[in-house]
């Protein structure tokens, strides 16, 4: 009898009556088989010709990448290396004065701006993003919409012929508001005009028609009797080519805007960075912001509730709009449609409005999947894990992807390439750019076009000319780079320079020699308080780029000093923008500045650019398999060291950049990227606060308990910025796109590595820096001490991380500085060292008191002691 073998093929006995039928049916099961073989075969063989091309493909795959946020997909795995990045300049012709920063008379209109007819109904508001606007308000018993303005008058440099876009945000209050915006030259012609009544933003372009400062006026223009505000920000005005005036007219106002964004001044492409984040939106829940929630391990949260709803734990990332997102988390406490957890994911747009919730209902306990569509103008996201009825819920493993493709949980993978540099170019034109990009060894070097200056204490400076109502100002001799072409500056109070004119006649012009090697810049009398006879030494005009205003001190702090009689008398300083901050060093030039000052900008092309290599950079930016997100930004500060403190000993928490702690970084904040302990990741233990108390040094501070605080170890952060930046251009990045370009760049990279750690191990034995002694400059009656050498005079010098000083003092006003420190030689918090004070220097029976030496960046002070006969200083070393 037949029977059926495993493959499908008959087994006959010997007695069995067998059919030429039952013949070909064998056959055709074999030869059926031979053929699915034959097709197996081939599958197997294309698929290790595609493997080996693969392989063999060790060529690596660029794109090109836009500033801002963007979805970049990859098949496997890879590193991301900056090929390319080009730098932009922005030169805001309104200086500052867009920003609406400060009100210092409280009138409700902003510094450098001002209103007429007496107008009172005026105010600043900040955004949540710490932007201010001004606003403008129309009441019923007004008389006079034109009245109803600010203004920005003789400030704005334009030239006869140049073209220029103007672009401001208006927001109205209601549909009864309308809005003015005009632009006048420096004859008071409107150049421009613009009403209208909409939540918009306005962009026009012009052609100045003369030389000189002209004027911006932005109004509340609503008709009498119409009730509400109006709202501006960000007003800017940038100088463009014929190209780019071709450009703005085929582009949105919002388009335009987003090329042109708002700066303070003349902004570089400053500090740019790399951020991509991948496999998983979202991170552990130990980095989420808690409400109600309580973390368990590092990834599962607990919410006990009597409420009927409570929220858990809320994280927010950059999203795109119209995208699909496919999330999951692992739930328990579900009993029913009226008592369980959920998730929900929260749009907002760019002005930080929700777009609305999409509530996601599980049905059960275990793992919960779900999808979301962001709207249209979506920008952000926020994940949410929330409840409803009371009892006790749990969150595990959150997991959110771009796509419809449900992924299993994988942790997020977070990755940064950053560079702390300044990128320029011409600003008008964009051309002729500085240039970052990534060398042979793996480093990143910048090829740079543009000198960039900060007129310092690091320049000499001498007088060329005196004007009628202004000095000429060069640098004493060769001390900058030759430049090529025009000098472009900013002003302390942000006040645009003006390039050379036929016609100079008053100060804020600047401009290079023909010869390149030095250029000129006027300094108006009243910004100096030089008079028009007076000739300034070169260490008063030094004082002047260090923030301080000469005067005679007969006539008051806002006189001219005008004595030529070589004496001295008289003369006093304070600070520019201060009317009541004096230097302390009267009929001498102070020697020091100030932490609010900021000195002139200046910025020119090079006649010989160079290459550099980037100090400080991070060059750990990874793309995981299937969708990442990619953001390009500006203004990153890369592992700053940071000294964590609590309000006292008793504390139970420290924080970083509380301002009153003494923990403030050395930039305003906008977002912390990490915190590292040593060179460990260390952020999940921290929380950030974002209240506006006043308490941080910008947008955020961080705080964790002092049980996760060791005072031993070392502790940096990674923050971006609060100041404005211009954009970079043409950004270009690479990644391994096969295998063969996978296994060539792991090795590049482990060589790279292995160079760098080379390098490391040769340079660890050499000496630290050590600058020559400086004679200090003493103040406030202080002088060299005597009975053991009167020339003996204090001197200091920077050794290592620390600042030594030798020589000795006496004479002087106690607990009143005795000499200022460089910039350079700040410590970076307050320093207080135990001396001895003595009668003389020389006789070991001399009666001596205890006292202090306190260093900081307001000078160096001895304190604690009626005696100032002798105080010793050699030996004293304290940590910078």
């Amino acid at each position: 009898m037949a029977g059926k073998l495993p493959n499908g093929l008959n087994r006959f006995d010997s007695n069995d009556y067998v059919r030429m039928e039952h013949f070909n049916e064998q056959w055709e099961i074999i030869d059926g088989t031979i053929g699915t073989l034959k097709k197996a075969d081939n599958t197997t063989q294309t698929a290790i010709n595609t493997a080996a091309a693969d392989m063999e493909n060790a060529l690596s795959k660029q794109i090109s990448l836009i500033p801002n946020v963007q979805t970049v997909a990859v098949k496997r795995d890879t590193s991301l290396t900056l090929r390319e990045m080009r730098g932009r300049t922005l030169i805001n012709l309104l200086g500052r004065g867009g920003g609406f920063y400060t009100d210092g008379d409280g009138n409700g209109v902003a510094d450098g701006w001002s209103t007429d007819f007496g107008r009172k109904n005026f105010s600043i508001y900040t955004n949540t993003d710490g932007s201010k606007v001004q606003v403008i308000n129309a009441v019923a018993n007004d008389d006079n919409q034109y009245g109803r303005r600010v203004d920005y008058m003789g400030r704005i440099p334009f030239q006869q012929g140049e073209k220029y876009v103007l672009i401001v945000e208006q927001t109205v209050e209601n549909a009864s508001m309308q809005g003015r915006i005009v632009v006048e030259n420096a004859n008071g012609e409107v150049m421009i005009e613009e009403i209208g009544g909409l939540s918009k933003t306005v962009v026009r372009t012009f052609t100045s028609t003369v030389t000189g400062r002209g004027n911006l006026r932005l109004y509340n223009f609503s008709t009498l009797g119409a009730v509400g505000w109006m709202s501006y920000k960000h007003p800017r005005i940038y100088h463009v080519d014929d190209d780019a005036m071709t450009l703005i007219a085929s582009m949105t106002p919002e388009q335009v805007a987003e090329k042109y964004p708002y700066v303070d001044g003349m902004a570089f492409v400053d500090n740019p960075y790399i951020e991509t984040i991948g496999a998983n939106l979202v991170p552990r829940l130990s980095e989420w912001d808690f409400s109600s929630g309580t973390l368990i391990g590092n990834n599962t949260v607990e919410v006990f509730t009597d409420q009927a709803w409570a929220r858990g734990a809320t994280y927010t990332f950059d999203a795109r709009a119209n995208q699909i997102y496919s999330g999951s988390v692992e739930l328990a406490g579900y009993v029913s449609a009226d008592k369980h957890p959920y998730t929900s994911i929260e749009f907002f747009d760019s002005a930080g409005k929700s777009l609305g919730f999409n509530n996601r209902i599980p049905t059960s306990n275990g793992k919960f999947t779900f999808q979301v569509t962001s709207p249209e103008g979506a920008v952000k996201g926020a994940m949410i894990i929330a409840c409803v009825g009371t009892g006790w819920f749990y969150w595990t493993n959150p997991m959110l992807a771009l796509g419809s493709e449900s992924k299993p949980y994988t942790p997020q993978q977070r990755g940064l390439w950053a560079a702390e540099c300044n990128l320029g170019s011409f600003p008008h034109t964009g051309r002729h750019n500085d240039e970052l990009f990534t060398g042979t060894d793996g480093k990143p070097y910048i090829a740079e076009m543009w000198e960039k200056l900060a007129l310092n204490h690091s320049y000499s400076y001498k007088l060329d000319w005196k004007g009628p109502n202004y000095h000429t100002i060069v640098l004493d001799g060769n001390q900058i780079p030759l430049i090529n072409s025009v000098v472009y500056g900013m002003k302390y109070d942000g006040t645009i320079l003006r390039p050379w004119h036929t016609a100079v006649e008053t100060g804020d012009f600047v401009w290079g020699f023909s010869t390149g090697e030095n250029f000129y810049l006027t300094i108006a009398h009243e910004d100096s308080g030089w008079g028009a006879n007076y000739t300034p030494s070169p260490d008063e005009i030094k004082a002047y780029f260090l923030g301080w205003r000469m005067y005679d001190n007969r006539d008051g702090r806002g006189s001219l000093y005008n004595l030529t009689d070589g004496t001295g008398n008289y003369k006093a300083f304070r600070k520019i923008q201060d009317w009541d901050g004096d230097s302390y060093t009267s009929h001498h030039a102070p020697s020091h500045s100030y932490e609010s000052w900021i000195p002139y900008q200046l910025s020119y092309l090079r006649k010989n650019p160079v290459v550099r290599t980037v100090k400080t950079y991070e060059t750990g930016a990874i793309l995981s398999n299937g969708n990442n997100i990619v953001n390009v930004g500006n203004g990153i500060v890369i592992r700053e060291k940071v000294v964590p403190r609590g309000a006292d000993a008793a504390d139970p928490n420290v924080q970083i950049n509380r301002v009153d702690f003494g923990s403030a970084v050395k930039h305003k904040v906008a977002k912390f990227k990490n915190v590292y302990v040593n060179n460990t990741y260390d952020f999940m233990h921290w929380k950030v606060i974002t209240d506006n108390d006043g308490m941080s040094y910008g947008q955020e501070r961080l705080v964790t308990s002092r049980y996760n605080f060791e005072p031993s170890q070392a502790y940096y952060i990674t923050y971006t910025k609060l100041a404005t930046s211009a954009s970079p251009v043409s950004i270009m990045v690479e990644y391994a796109d096969t295998l063969g370009a996978s296994a060539a760049r792991i090795a590049q990279e482990a060589a790279d590595l292995a160079a760098r750690v080379s390098v490391l191990e040769f340079s660890k034995g050499e000496a630290p820096v050590v600058t020559e002694w400086v004679k200090a400059t003493l103040i406030n009656g202080w002088t060299p001490g005597n009975n053991r050498d009167p020339n003996f005079a204090p001197m200091y010098r920077r050794n290592g991380d620390y600042i030594e000083f030798k020589g000795s003092l006496q004479s002087g006003t106690i607990a009143q500085v005795a000499f200022h420190l460089p910039t350079a030689l700040h410590p970076s918090y307050f320093r207080n060292t135990p001396l001895i004070s003595t009668a003389n220097g020389k006789d070991a029976n001399s009666p001596a008191t205890a006292c202090y030496l306190n260093v900081s960046k307001e000078g160096v002070i001895v304190r604690g002691t009626t005696s100032n006969d002798f105080i010793p200083l050699d030996g004293v070393r304290v940590l910078l």
